[in-house]
């Protein structure tokens, strides 16, 4: 390894990277001191390639920085100079696969891909929204909170691709200035992506035999529901609606288990997921371990791990789920 610079926070790795310096391109390499990750910064000089030619440059890039290195995490970030002239401090981010997106290699997976911040999930370059956005342009907070809303929704798989259409159309008769067209092209391309991430999926999946328990559990009283809102007292109310509706019977019902939108996020992640469970009309530890001991036999039943110490104050865990859920026709 050849240092060309030293610094308290990171030491610069000198690298050719031939991809971006046949386009006039300059890149800097570092190794981050304080923690195993590299950075690989790639300035573009004047005009920037369309989105399909700068994707290629950064990856073959990348891929030269973790041949050097495949042992640690690769974050690579993009910029833009005015000119050759231009200092990097005065740099403009650029952000090519959406405000949300960047590309990195995960060195536990070994996956180079794209990830969304603050996910462990490879999103995929299908996901890539428009042309390159750089820091200084806006999208409104009702498209943006759109587009997140539906790259979840469709990544749970509890809606077709109708329901999706459908929510927009509501979403824009609801939000004035809601940039529809961006909003369905997006939906269209994760949809495209997911369907063939989908085709790689095993002929019975987690979320398959998540279903079975879940209706064994339901013939035993247990009012169990899936993605019940977005938090544990959205799932609760969920509960009670369900309970208390006018064609079901009063003894329909002894318990309940559910889990929410936040719980299927953490599973997409790769954490697990987490069930909550209780006994209706009754606060007693007895009464609402009964009903998480049905949870729990039920998802063993189906081959699913459980995660539980078998009291009534912790939520019931599938570490080992793996969230693959088909997108419903």
């Amino acid at each position: 390894m050849n240092d060309v610079t030293r610094s308290s926070l990171y030491r610069l790795i000198e690298l050719p990277f031939p991809p971006a310096e046949r386009i006039g391109a300059r890149v800097e390499f570092m190794r981050w001191n304080n923690q195993p990750l590299h950075s690989l910064n790639v300035y573009f000089v004047g005009e920037v390639p369309e989105t399909p030619a700068l994707d290629r440059v950064l990856r073959e890039c990348a891929a030269l920085a973790i041949a050097h290195d495949d042992r640690v995490n690769l974050y690579v970030s993009t910029y833009r100079l005015a000119d050759a002239g231009t200092d990097m401090a005065r740099r403009e981010t650029l952000n090519p696969y959406g405000r949300d997106n960047f590309l990195c290699f995960d060195a536990q997976m070994r996956q180079l891909g794209i990830r969304r911040v603050g996910t462990k999930r490879f999103v995929g370059q299908a996901e890539v929204i428009g042309p390159i956005a750089t820091a200084q342009d806006h999208i409104d907070d009702a498209t943006e909170d759109l587009l997140g809303l539906v790259e979840d929704l469709i990544w749970h798989g509890f809606d077709s691709a109708a329901d999706i259409d459908a929510l927009i159309e509501q979403s824009a008769a609801a939000a004035e200035g809601l940039d529809v067209a961006q909003v369905k092209a997006f939906a269209a391309a994760t949809l495209e992506k997911k369907r063939a991430t989908e085709a790689g999926w095993p002929a019975e999946t987690d979320c398959d035999r998540l279903d079975r328990a879940f209706e064994q559990l339901q013939q035993q009283r247990v009012c169990a529901l899936q993605c019940a809102g977005d938090t544990l007292d959205d799932g609760y109310e969920a509960v009670s609606e369900v309970i208390n509706a006018d064609d079901v019977p009063e003894d329909r019902y002894m318990g309940y288990c559910f889990f929410h939108r936040q719980d299927v996020d953490h599973a997409l992640d790769g954490e697990g997921l987490l069930l909550a469970f209780g006994y209706l009309g009754s606060d007693e530890p007895q009464d609402i371990v009964a009903v998480g001991q049905l949870v729990a036999d039920a998802l063993r039943a189906q081959g699913l791990t459980v995660e539980w110490d078998g009291s009534a104050k912790r939520r019931i865990g599938v570490p080992g789920m793996r969230w693959q859920r088909r997108t419903p026709t």
